[in-house]
């Protein structure tokens, strides 16, 4: 496992909410697409952005570049549209 599925699988877990609010988080643009890519293959973009507010509330600063983060936004608002319309 790399490193980024590493990261990956921690802010999932603290997504959920099975993990304190340490999580070890990347710096660098490409390992930032990376997880997004991962997030959307594994249709769990909203739990990341979710461990993202926890990680913010707690202080720690999440230093993206602002295309990935606002696609991130995108396609989680995208998803809870689509949600909402076919229930």
């Amino acid at each position: 496992m790399n490193n980024n599925e590493k990261v990956f699988f921690s802010l999932l877990r603290l997504g959920i909410g099975n993990e304190g609010t340490y999580c070890q988080i990347p710096n660098l643009d490409k390992d930032w697409k990376e997880l997004f890519e991962m997030s959307q293959n594994q249709g769990c973009s909203a739990l990341i952005l979710d461990a993202f507010d926890k990680l913010i509330d707690s202080g720690i600063s999440i230093d993206m570049d602002f295309q990935t983060k606002m696609d991130w936004i995108g396609s989680v608002q995208q998803m809870e549209v689509i949600s909402h319309w076919k229930s």
